[in-house]
This record gives structure tokens, C-alpha cells and sequence, in this order.
């Protein structure tokens, strides 16, 4: 909570109505990347400054709420919230740090991809989600 008061991050909760324990959660942050990061591919279309990103910079399930696609609810969530605030603001794409394989592979699915130099830092571009039969509503 101390990064949302210094206005760094913005927390999505997911609860039960009649709860007050936290199923899960995300935050969203406005972030860049450099495209030496990018696919080489991408890499070579981008600007010479920072691409602009957002940063999920948090994502949590908690242990009970594993395994009933909770996460994938989250992260839809987070996809559509970032493509509404890239209507106002430019948004090359999605960023996050897998904290383990687990995670890795989770983001994978849903068709994110591993930079170039820090592997465990996947990205997303906002472009690719046309391609994906993700169900972003």
C-alpha cells in the first residue's frame, strides 16, 4: 500500500462479496522498456528512447483460489484495464517479471514473451492481443 500512497502503483483486488479476504490481486504501473529488451525483429521498428509500458508489477492468487482460473480472471482484467488507458495515453505493451517458473509459464499461455537480455522479464504487445483469441471483454 506504501507504493499506492507515493502514487506508483495502482492495487486490483479480487474478494469473495460477502468477504473481506483477498482472493487475489495485481497492480499497474506506467513503466518503460528499452528495446534492446524487444525481439530483435521488434527491436528494429521501435523508437531509439524507452518504449512505453505498463508494469504489472504485482500478481497474486491466494493458496485456497489456486486452480478455479482466478488468475486468468485477473490477468484478462489487467489486459483490458491497460487497453483502456492506452486510448489516452500510448502503450506499447504489457510488462511483467515471472518470479518462477510457474509464473513463467503462465504468462507464456497467454502469449507473452521472454526479453532478449533479462529472461524472467516478459512483455506483451498490445498489437499481439488482435492475433490472440484472448477473450478480452
Amino acid at each position: 500500500m506504501q507504493d499506492v500512497r507515493r502514487r506508483v502503483a495502482r492495487v486490483f483486488v479480487a474478494s469473495e462479496d460477502d468477504s473481506t479476504s483477498i482472493n487475489g490481486y495485481y497492480t499497474l504501473s506506467a513503466s518503460s522498456i528499452e528495446r534492446e529488451l524487444l525481439a530483435s525483429d521488434e527491436a528494429k521498428r521501435r523508437p531509439h528512447y524507452p518504449v512505453p509500458t505498463i508494469l504489472i508489477g504485482r500478481f497474486a492468487v491466494d493458496v485456497r483460489s489456486q486452480g478455479r482460473g482466478l488468475g486468468e480472471t485477473l490477468l484478462m482484467d489487467a489486459v483490458n484495464r491497460v487497453i483502456r488507458a492506452s486510448e489516452a495515453v500510448a502503450v506499447y505493451a504489457i510488462i511483467v517479471d515471472a518470479k518462477n517458473d510457474d509464473a513463467f509459464y503462465f504468462y507464456q499461455r497467454y502469449g507473452f514473451i521472454s526479453s532478449q537480455t533479462m529472461p524472467n522479464r516478459l512483455y506483451l504487445p498490445l498489437d499481439s492481443l488482435r492475433k490472440l483469441n484472448l477473450d478480452t471483454s
